[in-house]
């Protein structure tokens, strides 16, 4: 199967957001225009592998909807960056 028609069955077969990132692929011919998923708390916590409590009580960047949650994976990293090079180094 070719790639573009593994695209095509992405767009046929997936649901909501899936079938829009597909098309634009199509439409395109590239990923890079696509803006990043937002991510659940517990996509976040699997990624990072850490705990709900934790990613709450890092304060991580996020978009509020609806009441719930929802994170950008770059703004995660960035937040993640500074805390890091705030630590002081131990020798």
């Amino acid at each position: 199967m070719t790639e573009t028609e593994t695209l095509m069955k992405a767009v046929l077969t997936a649901d909501g957001d899936r079938r829009a990132r597909a098309l634009k692929v199509l439409e395109t011919g590239t990923a890079d225009a696509l803006p990043e998923p937002l991510l659940t708390t517990n996509q976040v916590c699997e990624r990072l592998q850490v705990s709900r409590a934790t990613v709450w009580r890092w304060r991580l960047p996020c978009i509020r909807r609806g009441g719930v949650r929802r994170y950008r994976w770059p703004d995660v990293l960035a937040a993640l960056e500074q805390v890091k090079a705030a630590q002081p180094k131990t020798a």
